[in-house]
Formats: C-alpha cells, sequence, structure tokens
C-alpha cells in the first residue's frame, strides 16, 4: 500500500490511516473501480477482496495482519 501512495503522490497511506483510527480512501479508489466494472459486467475478484478486508478492518470486524490477504488465496 506503502508504495501505490508514493506513486500517486499521497502521503498518508491506507497503514497509517487504519493505525490512527482514520477513514482510509478505499471506497473512493477501490470502490470507484468495482462500481464501474460491475456496470461493464467485468468481474474483479483481486479489487473485491482488497476492499472487502480493509473495510472490515476499518470496521473493526478483522485485525490488521498480512495473514488476512494469504487466507484469501488459500
Amino acid at each position: 500500500m506503502r508504495r501505490s501512495a508514493a506513486r500517486s503522490g499521497n502521503d498518508r497511506p491506507w497503514g497509517q490511516d487504519i493505525e490512527k483510527g482514520r477513514r482510509t480512501e478505499i471506497d473512493e479508489i477501490y470502490g470507484l473501480v468495482i462500481q464501474r466494472a460491475a456496470e461493464l459486467e467485468i468481474p474483479v475478484p483481486a479489487n473485491q477482496t482488497v476492499y472487502d478486508l480493509v473495510r472490515a478492518i476499518e470496521n473493526g470486524t478483522l485485525a490488521p495482519a498480512p495473514e488476512n490477504l494469504l487466507d484469501t488465496v488459500e
């Protein structure tokens, strides 16, 4: 996530937002991609997975941990 934030000029990576209890920009970034893909009937399972994980972490139903992403591919 840090790499993508650095490329976009965003100085507030998602990890920092989550650590500080701030809302991430997941809806504005991944939500838009998912919505547009749905309109075009294009499956975007990787985007949906990242979106779901970040939203669960934001909502407090999932602890932030690298293992969460690994669990989705097993």
